[in-house]
């Protein structure tokens, strides 16, 4: 089920957040909330990198992060 909130994102209490990302740009989630995502979770930008590394991401795919005791997952 998706709930629509308002407020900072990052202080979410949710088990992931949604983020989209521009096919061409999976190297970077340099800008807006998915540099700041980047920023406070590196290791999800690092698996993030490695998966775009090794599979043709194209549009419409998804990628989930997670990394053990970093909270929320990444989508």
């Amino acid at each position: 089920m998706v709930n629509y909130v308002s407020g900072d994102t990052l202080q979410s209490t949710d088990e992931y957040i949604a983020q989209g990302v521009a096919v061409g740009s999976q190297e970077g989630l340099g800008t807006g909330l998915a540099f700041k995502l980047s920023s406070k979770f590196p290791e999800i930008q690092e698996l993030f990198k490695k998966h775009t590394r090794n599979s043709k991401y194209q549009a419409g795919d998804v990628f989930i992060g997670e990394v053990k005791g970093i909270s929320p997952g990444i989508i």
